[in-house]
């Protein structure tokens, strides 16, 4: 099975940098991690690319976004999203991406994508000019991995 995650988001704007931190910290655990859960993993950082994330996902069997989300919760709280389910005020991305946008378009246009497709999202505390998460979402990239990968080893024993 191959699984592409993508980190997105502004490292120069705080939290909102969150998801190219977490990609960052599971790049450099990759190999581990492939041997452990016996799958292919590709980890890029999407910054704040749109439709040319497209290319990450070829060949994919499961994508996972990881980005700075606005849901109802508290700043550092992690949840995972279908994007096949994301609709109204549930969810609401801070950046200019829309991932039920970016799928339909390639859909329309001929585009193969994967069935399964996960944002995992961290409520972020602080978005302005600054290199450095807040100490809450901070708190929370090991939270996100963890939450990561405990979904890949279920979705991986389901098929």
């Amino acid at each position: 099975m191959k699984v592409c995650i993508i980190g997105i988001g502004n490292v120069l704007m705080s939290d909102e940098g969150i998801g190219i931190r977490v990609a960052e910290k599971i790049a450099k655990i990759k190999e581990e991690l492939e041997n452990l859960f016996d799958v292919k993993l590709e980890v890029y950082d999407g910054g704040n690319l749109n439709f040319q994330l497209l290319e990450y996902m070829d060949g994919a069997d499961i994508v996972i976004f990881v980005d700075a989300v606005d849901f109802d919760g508290n700043a550092g709280e992690v949840r995972i999203f279908e994007v096949s389910k994301i609709e109204g005020p549930e969810f609401f991305g801070i950046h200019d991406l829309d991932y039920t946008k970016v799928i339909s378009v390639a859909k329309t246009c001929g585009i193969k994508v994967p069935e399964k497709i996960y944002v995992v999202g961290i409520k972020p505390e602080k978005v302005k000019e600054g290199l450095e998460l807040s100490e809450k979402v901070s708190e929370s990239v090991d939270k996100a991995i963890k939450l990561i990968f405990d979904f890949i080893k279920k979705i991986n024993q389901e098929s």
